[in-house]
């Protein structure tokens, strides 16, 4: 604890570092009050990385400080983390970050690629919402298009979930997955699993799928499902083994 007294930011990320290993008691308060107060760059994003290693309500509330940091890293590293999550509350900063941070390409990049994950209906009035209130005025319309435009580009989870689609493209789409958790489509995804009409191959490569949803608000679901699986003995070994790998390493 002492080495977090050091006026250098080396000698504080190799302190927060020691300590998360160590399991130090309350490592988690630690790292959110340190990210909250520390000057440096490297040792807020070191608080932030760590904070994700925990996955808990500290990590999930200090995104909401993270995608206004000074430091565009961070910023953009937020966005990212806030759609792993996927937590509908998370929409309206990043509509605002995309139209107010607009100086920052990455970020901006970051939010249009990732909103089919979160609700539709959510990220449209946020939309309205950010534009109803910026200060900003330039291009304000032409920003609106681009939003939803990458609001309503879902064909891929639709066509993930319609029998209609071949298994191949299905199977593309699921991978997909690994990169953008479609948190929105949770129940649907969950409802394929335990259809029985579903090819085994789909399924496995969806539970693999699912495996990536280790900071998903939707994973006491996921792993609800998986554990069924894994514990159905009228189910191929083949998938009752994928089902334990994903039970197992989201439980974890």
């Amino acid at each position: 604890l002492e080495l977090l007294q050091s006026p250098y930011a080396d000698i504080q990320n190799f302190a927060l570092h020691n300590l998360y290993r160590n399991d130090y008691p309350g490592i988690s308060d630690l790292l959110r009050k340190t990210f909250e107060t520390s000057p440096f760059m490297m040792v807020r994003f070191t608080c932030l990385a760590l904070l994700e290693k925990i996955g808990d309500k500290n990590f999930r509330e200090v995104l909401h400080l993270a995608i206004t940091d000074s430091y565009e890293f961070i910023r953009r590293t937020s966005v990212r983390m806030m759609q792993h999550v996927g937590l509908n509350e998370y929409v309206y900063p990043q509509i605002k970050a995309y139209v107010e941070d607009n100086l920052s390409e990455r970020v901006a990049f970051n939010v249009s690629l990732g909103l089919q994950v979160f609700d539709q209906a959510a990220v449209q009035a946020a939309i309205d919402k950010v534009m109803a209130e910026t200060y900003v005025l330039q291009d304000k319309e032409d920003m609106r298009k681009v939003l939803e435009d990458a609001n309503n580009s879902r064909s891929m989870q639709k066509e993930l979930l319609s029998k209609e689609t071949s298994e191949r493209w299905r199977i593309l789409y699921c991978n997909s997955l690994k990169n953008y958790m479609a948190h929105a489509c949770v129940d649907g995804l969950l409802a394929l699993l335990t259809d029985s009409s579903e090819s085994e191959k789909l399924k496995t490569c969806l539970l693999e799928a699912f495996a990536w949803f280790t900071h998903s608000y939707r994973k006491p679901d996921i792993l609800r499902v998986c554990d069924q699986l894994r514990k159905d003995k009228s189910l191929s070994e083949n998938l009752r083994e994928e089902a334990d790998r994903t039970y197992y390493r989201l439980k974890n």
